[in-house]
């Protein structure tokens, strides 16, 4: 799940006119490769815990695979939808106009 972290912040380090550019070519338009890449990720994880813990016993690793099968889906699911949820907030208050770090030059003295 280091990997949402790493991009939220590499995310929220550029301004808004950045941010829109790489959300709308990167990540919009990219979703259904990303989300196939989660989900082949997530099975050889799986499919891999089992394996290795196959060699152990056929039950051992049976529940292996579940278990590693359950906590991994959960923490991909949660930190994929809160990525794309606080992501996607942004992209629409820029899309609306409301751009968070812009500054207001009225009361600056030149």
């Amino acid at each position: 799940m280091t990997i949402y972290f790493l991009f939220m912040w590499r995310l929220q380090r550029l301004e808004d006119y950045k941010f829109l550019e790489i959300w709308e070519n990167r990540y919009l338009r990219h979703m259904k490769q990303i989300l196939s890449g989660l989900i082949i990720l997530y099975l050889i994880l799986t499919i891999g815990t089992g394996i290795a813990l196959g060699e152990v016993n056929f039950v051992t690793g049976l529940m292996g695979m579940i278990l590693v099968g359950m906590v991994l889906g959960y923490y991909m699911v949660v930190h994929f939808i809160g990525f794309i949820a606080v992501e996607n907030e942004r992209y629409f208050r820029i899309k609306m106009g409301q751009q968070e770090n812009t500054i207001n030059y009225d009361n600056v003295v030149g």
